[in-house]
């Protein structure tokens, strides 16, 4: 299994930039055979261009490379429902952007920028020919029709080379608040996420030409407890709570070679990263083994080189 460590466009467009020296060594030991890049909107790297990306580009013969498009970090939600973290009204409508226009600009710049990479032999080299993923976005509802179909219509746009990722499907306010210690400005309570159970994410992957998505097995964990949760588990139809049966109908689903993993979260209802240390029950290990690739979807400090060396190790103790 190929090993992707994780950092943002602009950190590979500099060669001091401490992320990008840590991304090298990692490589030059043998740490990891690729790089997730994530992308964010095309006026956050101003000085990088489709024209002069190539140039700017600072990246070890051989390291492959995989893009996550900008997702609820950067303001990005195709249904215009959830501004998560508050970036697009920070970022993109205090600068005259539509919301439309901010999903669009985003997407198609991560897009770009996996097809750059690729075909200057920076691509993932796998047999399915998906150079990136992002995530669906949210609802009001799992009923929300006009929600669903801009994503849909995001999807179909954005083509077979880019990959749905599953995501928890509930999203509550309270919850979410708690989780992350701080207050969200919503205008709704909670929310849908779109693909965040089996069957969902088959009712979606049948409106898109050549479809696959890309699992998160995290985020299934998180769907999980979700389920049991007294807060969540009724928003939540034909929900599941063996999460052995949870991973077997989504590995059934066409998926990635490349999947995402950031650690087993135990029981938490709520999409948490950094548990790379703690063992993940069977049916995960044995559906990671069964996988090409992976992103490591964890906190890299370049400050602290032995503790990320040391994350590496723990998961590949994960797949033995």
């Amino acid at each position: 299994m190929d090993i992707y460590g994780g950092c943002f466009l602009h950190n590979l467009c500099d060669e001091n930039d401490p992320d990008n020296i840590m991304v090298t060594r990692l490589f030059n030991e043998g740490c990891i055979q690729g790089i997730q890049v994530v992308v964010k909107h095309p006026s956050v790297t101003p000085d990088i261009t489709p024209e002069n990306l190539k140039e700017k580009l600072v990246l070890p013969p051989g390291l492959r490379a995989f893009i996550h498009l900008g997702a609820e970090s950067a303001g990005v939600d195709p249904p215009e429902r959830l501004d998560m973290m508050g970036t697009y009204t920070k970022k993109g409508k205090a600068n005259g952007h539509t919301w439309f226009n901010w999903n669009r600009e985003t997407l198609l710049w991560g897009k770009i920028v996996g097809e750059i990479l690729t075909a200057i032999d920076h691509g993932t080299g796998l047999d399915d020919g998906i150079i990136g993923t992002t995530h669906p976005g949210y609802g009001w509802s799992i009923d929300d029709v006009e929600g669903r179909e801009r994503v849909i219509q995001t999807f179909r746009a954005l083509g077979p080379q880019i990959a749905l990722e599953n995501v928890p499907p509930a999203v509550d306010k309270f919850l979410f608040e708690h989780y992350e210690h701080e207050k969200f400005d919503w205008p709704f309570p909670y929310y849908w996420g779109y693909g965040g159970t089996p069957e969902d994410m088959a009712a979606l992957l049948k409106e898109l030409p050549g479809p696959r998505y890309l699992i998160d097995f995290g985020h299934l964990t998180v769907m999980c407890n979700q389920a049991k949760h007294p807060l969540t588990a009724g928003r939540i139809p034909d929900r599941r709570i063996e999460l052995d049966e949870i991973v077997c109908d989504y590995m059934a689903l066409p998926h990635s070679d490349i999947c995402h993993y950031g650690g087993h979260p135990g029981n938490f209802p709520h999409d948490l990263h950094g548990f790379v240390h703690v063992m993940p029950p069977s049916p995960i290990r044995e559906a990671l083994r069964s996988i090409k690739a992976v992103c490591l979807e964890i906190h890299y400090n370049p400050a602290n080189y032995d503790m990320v060396v040391r994350a590496f190790d723990d998961f590949r103790k994960v797949i033995q």
